[in-house]
């Protein structure tokens, strides 16, 4: 059984899988579709390039295009902004009206940018004018499919699933009027479990719902990742363990189930589990910079200094607004005993940039470890004091207060520091030890 742990971390802040299964010589649309669901971005990027230069004239490749993007978004909303992915979404949907200007999709994909924007009227106008190019008393000379009217009505509806929003009102007739049509589907009963987990908070619809994907798809690691979210949703982490393994076992190249696999891991403390699984999802989906930035935080939880090190830099590198990596560049360096004139830059510069009310008591700890190890012992001790006032479980730096004491030839101050902390019972032999030298000091040499 997995347990979760209660306790909180405030810090929470391989496998290189081949792609042999998407090695195709001619990449078509289906390939670029299930690469961007497994979060392969770049790769994704590259097929959809090359099918926009052999099919410009074909609309769903702009509309799926524009999904990448937004994609990207969803999937990485910590470090990627609705602004960032809009503009090109945007452009490709656009884009496949002007070439194709009969495809409903990308009207949609407009509507569904427009809701992420909430902006209610824009995206019902868009999605009005999609629903105007299918088959009706109005429009008897539209050649869109049952079969793509159906998709149509599934893609506006999962677009209100995903809006903030949560529009019940639209949402569910127009998955009842497509019922029928999509009885076989799996991606409709995903979107409808979706739609009774997020807009009703329905979790017995849902995994009915979802359950009927798998039932329809058994290989679909889609619908069996969903079933795991539910349950890590219900707490009943073990069953969530099961569908996320079970996930990976049917698409091993489909890089969320190792991010959810990683995070479940990390609830239940096993860091090196988590670590290992992160991992393996970066190998996967290597262009996104939040997952390095979850990465790191295991990285370090797991006492892998030096790779978290490495993976803090690559990222500040790219993006400083990342705040609290300062903390864990500062925390790693100290801990990897090595460059603690940087761990001092790296935890100076958390602090410039961190509210007080934000800084915890290892912070200052911190502060004090590494400012006495770049020879600053009188200014680290104010910060050694500083953690303790904040949380006095931290007896074990009084000891670093007398040292440092010591070194200033600051004996009476050694003294008190020490006797403190055997007052409180937590006295070591080392600390006798150099108690005892305090003294045998002040008596030699008053």
């Amino acid at each position: 059984m997995l347990r979760i742990s209660n306790k909180k971390t405030v810090l929470m802040l391989g496998l290189s899988i081949v792609f042999s299964s998407f090695a195709i010589k001619a990449q078509d649309l289906q390939t670029a579709i299930k690469l961007t669901e497994s979060e392969q971005f770049e790769s994704a990027k590259t097929a959809f390039e090359s099918l926009l230069k052999s099919n410009p004239q074909n609309g769903d490749v702009y509309y799926y295009y524009g999904e990448f993007h937004l994609k990207k978004y969803f999937t990485d909303t910590a470090s990627v902004s609705v602004k960032d992915v809009s503009g090109p979404a945007t452009a490709n949907f656009n884009s496949g009206i002007q070439n194709d200007p009969t495809n409903p999709l990308n009207y949609v994909g407009l509507g569904k940018v427009a809701l992420l924007f909430n902006d209610n009227v824009n995206a019902k106008m868009n999605f009005d004018k999609a629903i105007s190019l299918l088959p009706s008393r109005t429009n008897k000379t539209s050649k869109v499919t049952p079969e793509r009217q159906s998709f149509t009505y599934l893609r506006i509806a999962e677009a209100y699933v995903r809006a903030e929003s949560r529009d019940t009102i639209m949402v569910f007739p127009l998955l009842r009027k497509i019922e029928e049509d999509q009885i076989k589907n799996p991606e409709y009963f995903l979107i409808l479990g979706d739609a009774y987990l997020f807009l009703l908070n329905d979790g017995s619809n849902a995994i009915l719902n979802y359950k009927r994907a798998q039932e329809l798809d058994a290989k679909s690691a889609k619908a069996k990742m969903r079933l795991g979210q539910l349950w890590v949703r219900a707490k009943k982490y073990t069953d969530a363990l099961g569908f996320y393994k079970e996930a990976i076992k049917a698409d091993s190249t489909f890089a969320p189930a190792y991010r959810e696999l990683a995070e479940l891991y990390y609830m239940a403390g096993q860091y090196d589990n988590a670590k290992d699984n992160y991992k393996k999802y970066l190998d996967l989906s290597p262009g996104n910079l939040y997952a390095k930035v979850r990465y790191a935080s295991f990285l370090f939880l797991a006492k892998d200094y030096s790779e978290a090190i490495k993976i803090i830099n690559e990222v500040i590198e790219k993006d400083q607004s990342y705040t609290y990596l300062y903390r864990l560049l500062a925390y790693s360096y100290f801990e990897s005993n090595s460059q603690f004139d940087k761990g001092l830059i790296a935890i100076e510069k958390f602090f410039k940039e961190t509210k007080s009310d934000k800084l915890i008591p290892s912070d200052y700890k911190y502060y004090g470890l590494l400012l006495a190890k770049n020879k600053k012992d009188s200014v680290a001790i104010v910060y050694y004091k500083r953690a303790l006032e904040m949380d006095t479980t931290f007896s074990d730096l009084y000891t670093n207060i007398a040292i440092s004491y010591l070194k200033q030839k600051k004996y009476d101050e050694s003294i008190n520091a020490f006797n403190k902390k055997i007052s409180l019972g937590k006295g070591s032999a080392g600390d006798y030890l150099y108690l005892g030298t305090a003294y045998y000091t002040i008596k030699q040499y008053g």
